[in-house]
């Protein structure tokens, strides 16, 4: 490895992870749409299954897209 290689790692390792939704949300199956939203799945208390959101990064604001969804995926046009 050399020394370029090793001060790129070294930076990488000291990234922070960083938490885009609210505390009581839990989601899961994330895939990001484009540099700013991602579709992520998620239950909300009392809902028996999942649904499909989008959630710009920016915010914590959610809009629901699809009820009772699984496996969310994105393709480039």
């Amino acid at each position: 490895m050399d020394r370029q290689q090793l001060c790129r790692d070294s930076k990488l390792r000291r990234k922070k992870t960083v938490r885009i939704t609210r505390k009581t949300l839990f989601g899961w199956d994330g895939c990001w749409i484009d540099n700013d939203n991602i579709l992520l799945l998620s239950r909300p208390a009392g809902e028996k299954s999942a649904s499909l959101y989008r959630m710009p990064i920016n915010s914590k604001n959610l809009k629901r897209l699809i009820k009772n969804a699984r496996f969310p995926t994105v393709s480039a046009p």
